[in-house]
């Protein structure tokens, strides 16, 4: 019976692909019998907890510190649940079946240890929140407040989401896979808790201070990293990607609580992935300045050492880091006013010089007069010594930011913020809003517990109530914020009609699935997506036909063939006579779909006009010249009074279809009677996220445009649409198609951004025209790096062990800026470079250069790697301890330039002086055999021009401070620049003379 053909008709629950359900129910109730209950796991979880925090006391003396007894407990803890996750994924022998469906004593005991931990861990993080960020800067972790708070805010997410998680996991008794993955992520905490036990050493040990042995450690860490979080990510991507007809097998709560924790811990461990490197960068530069000491004691004079370190006190050690200054700021520091400030610009670098107005040479008129200004010709003209010009540095407050002319990738960072945050925002309220009303209609069911089959009678009737609430919680929350009371206006009254027919669209696409289809068909919010796209390009008139026929429609039939294909191959259509011709067999296939498609491709139309209706509210307003009215009052008083006038529309539609329809009346009747409190909650969350989702919608449409607040739904709809479907079968190709329109769509914007610089408007542009574009091409490069970093990257060592040892092949870790190519006569190359060890101390700068540009016929494969085997000889002498005078050699490989037809060698080489280079070249063998390539002929193509250059003037080292980032120059030309900022007294990055 389970391998017949299933009718058109029959219900979902009971189709073949349906019986492995109840088969696994009936497994799992005889294998679930020996399992505690969950009040049982809940006791022993705070049984847990109690234990964990008598270990936190225990591990270590009392006169520790607590950061250090919570690092020992922490490293228990790593390897108890590293072992624990290892031998529950070795148990499981089918995966991922017994990854979501098995549950054992082993589960419950490991979980509610995971959840005692995590309690105690969130109360050790919070009393030692200030040792969390040890040594680590703003900048290297890229935020804007203090790194212990941000480290802080980080670890108290994942601890709050893993103890919910866990508990949740307890509560189902499903979904073993998941816990066990969050075990598995400990794997990597038991190298970084080591890292933080040794460098809470004196002395910090050996293999930690020195460069070798800081990169095993990342380098074991980043394998660990990738073993413990990457493979769990992993089995979640193939779960998604060719299981959903298991997935189909969870409950709506269970599939809830699977994506939910799986895309919350994706996406903190690659944000989690910024912290490592910042630790790493961290103990890579710690194991620098340690190798810099040790050649300042050994290898530097004594009289460069006193040059480094007579440093003086610092001017200000409360000077406020570099900053961006606006041109209008600048201006409005004219010091017109009695006691106002004074700034000038010289350079394209702003300078305070209110404080120098008295002591200043040139008398307090002349800076007065430049005030607001740019004095760069006037200060050249005065023809200022390098003392004054290093006395600015105290002065300094930072560059100037210039309008900008073109688009330019990382550099509207001001533009980017706000986009992203309401992308943010949209896709946090759609994803509460589908998951709130998923949840409501799973709700439903009758006192007997029995689940409840709902029409679209009883979908407009919950979307009526559903109105009539989140108007009443509107009116709470207006009546505690007391905004400025505003008029009931028509397009209030549209918005609300349009409220009503949104809130039927979500609960409509939640609750349709085509009948007599598999699980692998597209759902309604699919279809609302493709018809929200579909409406925004009809509506936007200012695409040219051509461009939207290239991406827009070539995405759409994508999709459509998905659709169809997945529709036709998996459904259960019926058998069609052989006989038949092709066309009419695929006539007859089109409209039985076509049937069968006729609600959801409804409510999808109602649920994408609902959308659009909703934001183009305020399109007509700012087309109206209302321009003072899209101010954020106004939207909450508009947004507040739609809202309201929808729970008034929604309370007479309630009692309207329940007069009309008293079966439905009863049946709802029954529904909140039975459960009355669970329904009050639901309906709660459901009306909350619907007043979430609606203002994030109007502000994105205010402030950005109705069409990017309309696209950005449509987007979120299609991501939760194949989240529910999978990527199976053919359903990649919709993810293809949608995508493939993001792309078009940032391809018009781009054209959009390169005509508006072309023709000088680039700054009448709308903020979020280029905000949109700014945080695509960063999704892009991140999203991009990650698969480069997980695919190549991994390969390369593999390939260099199979590859001759005289070759090598190279993959850099990041992008690299595009240069361009060959067709703009840019050529890119292989660059080495090499610095005896015994100089890094030294800090005489070079005296002679010996610079030699080989070029070799392209197709002379032979010659180039000749000439390479000899650079090698020359490098294994330039490694001897008895090398003398060598500072530094640079390489350069470009294997073809194709206008020249030949590789080029350039190889340059920076000694102490011309006699030490003289020296070397006399004696040494590989130069010997260099000079014999070239002239006896054993290089058939070879030539070269060699050049020797010496020291026409002295040369000016400039540092950087880590603080303030001012720059920090040698007092003397020639010598070396200090290792503290003469203003603010911070370190500098002690950058090598060369």
């Amino acid at each position: 019976q389970a391998l017949a053909p299933t009718a058109r008709g029959q219900p979902s629950g009971e189709r073949a692909g349906r019986r492995p359900r109840a088969r696994r129910a009936l497994q799992g109730g005889a294998m679930k019998r020996g399992l505690m209950s969950v009040e049982v796991t809940f006791a022993l979880s705070a049984a847990w907890a109690a234990v964990w925090f008598a270990a936190h006391c225990l591990c270590g003396r009392p006169a520790q510190a607590a950061y250090e007894r919570r690092l020992r407990r922490s490293q228990l803890f790593a390897c108890l649940a590293s072992l624990g996750a290892l031998h529950l994924l070795w148990a499981a022998q089918r995966w991922p079946e017994d990854l979501l469906f098995e549950f054992s004593l082993e589960h419950q005991i490991l979980f509610s240890m995971a959840v005692g931990h995590w309690v105690v861990s969130a109360w050790e993080d919070w009393k030692c929140r200030d040792s969390l960020g040890r040594a680590l800067e703003k900048k290297a972790l890229g935020c804007t407040g203090e790194p212990s708070a941000y480290l802080l805010k980080l670890y108290l997410a994942h601890h709050v989401v893993a103890i919910g998680g866990y508990l949740a996991l307890l509560w189902l008794r499903r979904l073993a896979g998941i816990g066990a993955a969050g075990l598995l992520f400990e794997l990597p905490v038991l190298l970084l808790n080591r890292r933080e036990l040794a460098l809470r050493r004196s002395p910090v040990p050996q293999w930690l201070r020195e460069r070798v042995g800081v990169q095993g450690l990342w380098r074991q860490c980043y394998m660990l990293y990738v073993v413990g979080r990457g493979l769990p990510a992993a089995l979640y991507a193939y779960a998604v990607l060719d299981s959903r007809h298991t997935l189909g097998e969870l409950s709506l709560t269970e599939l809830t609580v699977l994506h939910t924790l799986s895309l919350f811990f994706c996406a903190y461990n690659f944000l989690f992935l910024g912290v490592l490197r910042a630790w790493a960068r961290f103990d890579l530069d710690a194991a620098a300045r340690e190798a810099m000491a040790d050649c300042d004691n050994t290898g530097a004079s004594s009289s460069d050492s006193e040059d480094a370190k007579d440093e003086g006190k610092p001017v200000n050690p409360e000077a406020a880091p570099l900053r961006e200054v606006t041109q209008d700021a600048l201006a409005a520091m004219s010091g017109s006013g009695p006691g106002s400030p004074v700034w000038v610009a010289v350079d394209g670098v702003v300078y305070d010089v209110t404080g120098f107005l008295v002591g200043c040479p040139c008398g307090e008129q002349v800076l007065r007069k430049w005030g607001g200004r740019d004095a760069s010709e006037a200060f050249h003209d005065a023809a200022h010594s390098c003392a004054a010009k290093e006395q600015m540095l105290r002065y300094m407050v930072g560059p100037i930011r210039y309008a900008h002319t073109e688009y330019r990738f990382m550099e509207h960072e001001e533009e980017e913020k706000p986009v992203h945050s309401l992308l943010v925002a949209i896709s946090a309220c759609a994803f509460l809003k589908l998951v709130a009303d998923s949840w409501l209609l799973s709700g439903t069911t009758s006192a007997s517990g029995a689940a409840l089959a709902l029409g679209n009678t009883e979908i407009a009737l919950l979307a009526f109530l559903l109105a009539a609430a989140t108007g009443a919680l509107s009116a709470g929350v207006k009546t505690l914020a007391r905004p400025p009371p505003g008029p009931a206006t028509p397009s209030a009254h549209m918005l609300a009609v349009g409220l009503l027919i949104w809130h039927f669209g979500f609960l409509a696409s939640c609750n349709s699935a085509p009948r007599g289809l598999s699980a692998a068909a597209p759902m309604a919010l699919e279809l609302a997506a493709a018809a929200l796209f579909v409406l925004e390009e009809l509506v936007e008139t200012s695409v040219a036909r051509a461009d939207r026929s290239v991406g827009f429609w070539g995405a759409l039939i994508a999709v459509l063939y998905s659709w169809y294909s997945r529709a036709a191959a998996e459904g259960g259509m019926p058998e069609l006579d052989p006989a038949l011709g092709r066309w009419r067999r695929l006539t007859s296939r089109m409209a039985t779909l076509l049937h069968w498609y006729s609600g959801p491709c409804a409510v999808a139309l109602v649920l994408a006009l609902s959308v659009s209706l909703i934001v183009r509210q305020v399109g007509w307003r700012r087309r109206s010249g209302a321009q003072a009215g899209l101010k954020s009052e106004w939207l909450a008083a508009a947004a507040a009074g739609a809202v309201q006038l929808s729970g008034v529309y929604g309370a007479f539609g309630a009692v309207a279809v329940a007069a009309w329809s008293p079966g439905s009346a009863e049946r709802a009747a029954s529904v909140l009677g039975g459960q009355p409190l669970r329904m009050v909650v639901l309906f709660v969350l459901a009306s909350a996220s619907a007043l979430a989702l609606l203002s994030a919608l109007l502000v994105a449409a205010s402030r950005c445009s109705p069409a990017f607040a309309a696209r950005a739904a449509g987007f979120q709809l299609a991501a939760a649409g194949l989240l529910c479907c999978g990527l199976g079968g053919r359903s990649w190709l919709t993810l293809v198609g949608f995508v493939a329109h993001l792309g078009g769509l940032a391809s018009r914007n781009r054209a959009r951004l390169r005509d508006a610089g072309n023709s000088g408007r680039f700054a009448d542009l709308p903020p979020h025209v280029i905000g949109a574009q700014a945080v695509w091409d960063r999704f892009r490069a991140t999203l991009g790096t990650s698969i480069w970093s997980l695919t190549v990257l991994q390969y390369r060592e593999l390939v260099n062990a199979w590859l001759p040892r005289e070759l090598r092949v190279f993959a850099t870790d990041s992008p690299f800026p595009n240069l361009g190519g060959p067709e703009e006569k840019t050529y890119l190359g292989v660059a080495a470079h090499f610095a005896p060890r015994t100089v890094k101390g030294k800090h005489r700068p070079p005296q002679y250069c010996v610079c030699n540009v080989g070029q070799i016929y392209s197709g002379a494969l032979a010659d180039m790697q000749q000439t390479m085997n000899t650079l090698i000889d020359v490098w294994s002498e330039f490694q001897a301890p008895e090398m003398k005078g060598l500072l530094a050699n640079l390489v350069a490989v470009f294997p073809d330039i194709t206008d020249q037809r030949v590789a080029k060698e350039i190889n340059l080489s920076f000694w102490e002086s011309a006699k030490d280079a003289h020296n070397w070249y006399v004696k040494s063998p590989g130069h010997k055999n260099a000079l014999f390539q070239h002239t006896s002929g054993r290089l058939k193509t070879f030539g070269n021009l060699l050049a020797s250059l010496e020291l026409a003037g002295p040369m000016q080292h400039r540092d950087r401070c880590r603080q303030c980032a001012r720059p920090v120059q040698s007092k003397e030309p020639g010598g070396l620049a200090p290792q503290n900022c003469g203003v603010c007294g911070g370190p500098t990055f002690r950058h090598p003379l060369l």
